[in-house]
């Protein structure tokens, strides 16, 4: 009898999957299917790097969060004092809390590079671009919001984000596969086929977007095995965490009551792709496959990588995959618990 993921391969949900699930210090589930492409005959390793996508968003929350807790910024503070670049009618207002909890206003994750393909245009539109709605109002997700704190990490911390995420998250917590534009591409997962670049996508940024910008963005471009995402989540649960209080409060509590979704500082809560859980719940997930969820009620967290988009994005059997191996996830810890 196959296994969820095995079966997900044999569906061509993806042609890989790692997933790995922790309890605390303990690694309670280890699973790997797959070849890097369905034609590869590579098998995929617990070393294999994927492209984050969106599951690199949370690092960003993290790193704005780390400069809040040190008294470099304020959340409630306008992004204008910190980007010029916003201070402009309608978005001078936009406060940093309000890009991590994706209720700025800003329009969704337009294909922006396809009109701007250069670097300066597309920079440009991202701060020129109308407002979809009023800020604080509701939650729609978009990637504009967290390159501005991307671009916000820079400017405070007077250097570049990956500089910035080498040397005060990934070195100081044992996370060393991790990074932005991987100089070394051998035992990367390839993506897509890009038509905008006319090849295949391996260890080069998926999202067309961040590739024109330069592959280091605050809503996109990090590469990373399932261990060093684990890592970060065994991280964020534990003692070692050194948010100062009410950021770490944040990480893991419904900041956005009454709107039409739940989100913390870099979560989504409660999202009902991961099943129905009686904990509170926080995850994020990445449009190439991958996710992160974590219960901290539980101490677990349960990372899934997987390169789903290959060979085309079309494909999202990933969902009712992901749905479905949280929900069994969900039954073995209730069977083990008791």
């Amino acid at each position: 009898m196959p296994t969820i993921l095995e079966q997900a391969v044999q569906d061509r949900a993806f042609p890989c999957a790692v997933w790995r699930v922790y309890r605390g210090d303990e690694l309670v589930i280890e699973e790997k299917v797959g070849t890097l492409t369905y034609e590869s005959r590579e098998p995929v390793t617990f070393e294999t790097r994927f492209d984050l996508a969106s599951v690199s968003k949370p690092f960003t929350s993290f790193a704005v969060l780390l400069l809040a807790s040190r008294g470099r910024i304020s959340l409630d503070d306008p992004m204008s004092r910190y980007l010029g670049e916003l201070d402009t009618p309608g978005k001078k207002s936009i406060t940093v809390k309000q890009c991590l909890l994706h209720t700025a206003g800003l329009i969704s994750n337009p294909e922006l590079h396809k009109q701007y393909p250069t670097k300066r245009e597309l920079y440009d539109i991202l701060f020129s671009h109308p407002l979809a709605s009023e800020p604080g109002m509701q939650v729609v997700y978009t990637s504009i919001g967290y390159q501005y704190l991307g671009y916000l990490v820079e400017r405070v911390a007077q250097t570049d984000l990956a500089s910035f995420m080498k040397k005060e998250i990934f070195e100081p917590f044992g996370l060393f596969g991790i990074g932005f534009t991987p100089a070394d591409r051998k035992g990367i997962c390839p993506t897509e086929y890009s038509e905008f670049r006319g090849r295949l996508l391996v260890g080069e940024v998926h999202d067309d977007n961040a590739y024109v910008l330069g592959g280091v963005c605050g809503h996109t471009g990090l590469f990373a095995d399932a261990e060093d995402v684990c890592t970060f989540g065994r991280m964020l649960l534990s003692d070692a965490n050194p948010l100062a209080e009410p950021y770490r409060r944040g990480l893991f509590s419904n900041l956005t009551e009454g709107m039409n979704i739940g989100r913390s500082y870099a979560f989504v809560v409660n999202d009902p792709e991961f099943g129905e859980w009686e904990w509170d719940a926080f995850s994020h997930t990445g449009f190439t496959g991958t996710s992160i969820f974590l219960v901290p009620e539980l101490k677990l967290v349960s990372v899934l990588l997987t390169n789903r988009v290959y060979p085309t994005r079309a494909n999202e059997k990933i969902r009712e995959v992901r749905r479905r191996l949280h929900s069994w996830l969900h039954a073995h810890i209730k069977g083990n618990d008791r």
